[in-house]
């Protein structure tokens, strides 16, 4: 099969989210009564962002895409955790782009082409984006704050190294300008009591604040928290950081499942978070 051509069908459209175009704006409109937070003064660089099932984890997201305004951006690199293929480095979808209830989004073939020519770590491949929830969920909320006159690098890193992250941050950074969004895709800690995750949860977002990767790495090796996502992560810190020192990371929320959907024997954490220049 050839996908040069193709768009990626949503694959969880009606699971993770609502499947019509009208229940998805529905579902935005309402969460826009309750869920708001206040960004710091700055220049938006990136976010960071959860990616369960709507249920669980839109209302901490939306913290974080509610600063997006229309026609802010012309580009949205979207970095994503694979769940579901293994492979070595960092995949980009080899079709014109994703669609979902809300419309086609366009991949921004420029900035894909000169991350394939210069990048040794990425590849165009199927792989990472057949079934994978967790780069997609993240479409339509920028699609209802950007509007339709934005395009896409979808980016899915098949493993999650300190080495490969700095290569593909790199990378991001020889194609950014000024009117470029990262969006780092990531859960928290997986399955723990309530009480138990809010401590985890906590530790994670603190070392965040404090813009160290290293400190991640190092808080995830020791198992002192978790992020299934942490190498997007560090790539967007990394990326930042090359392009600006006077950058902050401010956290707009930090949820578990227990706060959104309820039950507190096993919970999953959320966090969101900008990076901004100051």
């Amino acid at each position: 099969m050839h996908f040069q051509d193709s768009y990626r069908p949503p694959q969880v459209a009606g699971k993770f989210y609502p499947g019509s175009a009208k229940a998805i704006n529905h579902y935005f409109d309402q969460l826009a009564k309750t869920e708001k937070s206040e960004p710091p003064a700055g220049k938006l660089l990136g976010l960071i962002s959860p990616h369960a099932g709507y249920i669980y984890s839109a209302p901490i997201a939306f913290h974080g895409f509610q600063h997006l305004t229309p026609d802010q951006f012309d580009t949205v690199i979207i970095i994503a955790p694979s769940h579901y293929d293994e492979y070595e480095g960092v995949s980009i979808f080899p079709g014109c782009g994703y669609s979902t209830p809300l419309g086609r989004l366009n991949i921004d073939m420029d900035v894909s082409t000169s991350l394939l020519e210069n990048s040794a770590v990425i590849t165009k491949t199927m792989m990472g984006h057949r079934e994978e929830h967790s780069l997609e969920v993240q479409l339509p909320f920028l699609q209802y704050f950007l509007g339709d006159t934005f395009k896409i690098v979808p980016l899915v890193m098949g493993e999650q190294t300190p080495d490969l992250a700095v290569e593909l941050a790199d990378a991001i950074v020889s194609v950014m300008t000024s009117r470029t969004l990262i969006v780092a895709s990531s859960d928290l800690s997986h399955y723990h009591d309530y009480h138990s995750a809010q401590i985890i949860d906590a530790a994670f977002k603190q070392t965040l604040e404090s813009g160290n990767s290293e400190e991640l790495w190092k808080g995830i090796r020791s198992r002192k928290f978790e992020a299934c996502g942490i190498g997007p992560i560090a790539a967007a810190l990394r990326a930042t950081e090359l392009i600006t020192q006077n950058r902050i990371i401010k956290a707009f929320d930090c949820r578990n499942s227990g706060d959104t959907a309820g039950g507190h024997d096993q919970v999953v954490g959320y966090l969101s978070a900008g990076i901004f220049e100051v």
